[in-house]
């Protein structure tokens, strides 16, 4: 997703976290009897569909920015230095 790909899973709860089928995402049932026919279908739009392939990975790339390190590290420091914040300075111990 950061690298700017359309995520094509399936539907297990593991990947839902992240995507959102139809918004930054295509999402095929893996369990059902043409499952192979939904993925290839899936695959086949987004080479045929290079707007729709640009709209999917712009927003899949959105989706996973406030994990990227930069933007990760700096919410983690103000975290640990809101956490070390004290108004009495001996209060701290590391």
């Amino acid at each position: 997703m950061a690298a700017g790909c359309v995520p094509v899973t399936s539907n297990l709860d593991c990947f839902q976290d992240f995507i959102t089928a139809g918004k930054n995402a295509l999402v095929f049932d893996a369990q059902a009897e043409d499952s192979i026919a939904q993925l290839t279908e899936h695959l086949a739009n987004l080479i045929r569909d290079p707007k729709l392939r640009q709209r999917l990975a712009t927003e899949a790339r959105d989706a996973v920015r406030p994990y990227d390190y930069e933007n990760y590290t700096t919410r983690l420091l103000e975290d640990f230095s809101q956490l070390t914040r004290s108004d009495d300075p001996t209060s701290f111990r590391p």
